[in-house]
């Protein structure tokens, strides 16, 4: 016997071909599935059952060798999901994070077509409760196609922020 968890294989790891290379049950897992040095794209997808129930927060992206306008990683809804939204309360954190990541799309069309919307949202209204934060050097991303939405007030988080970076010199640029 045993238990199945929440959410399983509900995020799709794919290649640059767009074939399924495994399955997983958050965005985090995903992530840590691709290693080594990339030589291709991969995409992140998210199918109907992702709630982001068992997702670790903040959603981290890190730098990875071999990332270039030719290998990037991109985070979208499958095909067919009309409705994405990842939301947590993660109070005094960001819901993404991109901590010196380069070359990461986030979009929220499914399949990557059309004109569709996927929502992050972070609930918490403690400082720092940003929605998507960019610290350390995280250049040459994308986003498209969002609702970005935050809790906070007064100065306390952010939608989307954007932090100095004192470990590498060229800041957060090019987004």
């Amino acid at each position: 016997s045993g238990m199945a968890g929440a959410q399983t294989n509900s995020v799709s790891l794919k290649d640059g071909g767009g074939t399924i290379i495994s399955s997983h049950t958050s965005i985090t897992a995903a992530y840590a599935a691709i290693t080594g040095t990339l030589t291709q794209p991969y995409t992140i997808e998210l199918t109907s059952a992702y709630d982001g129930s068992t997702e670790t927060y903040p959603i981290v992206f890190t730098s990875r060798p071999g990332a270039s306008a030719a290998n990037i990683i991109t985070l979208r809804p499958a095909a067919g999901v009309t409705t994405m939204s990842i939301q947590t309360s993660a109070s005094g954190n960001p819901v993404i994070n991109l901590n010196d990541a380069d070359y990461v799309v986030i979009d929220g069309r499914a399949g990557g077509t059309g004109t569709g919307m996927m929502t992050i949202r972070n609930t918490a209204t403690t400082s720092s409760s940003n929605s998507l934060q960019l610290i350390n050097g995280a250049c040459f991303n994308v986003f498209r196609n969002l609702d970005i939405y935050n809790g906070t007030s007064v100065n306390t988080g952010r939608a989307v922020a954007i932090s100095t970076s004192a470990s590498n010199p060229t800041g957060n640029s090019d987004n």
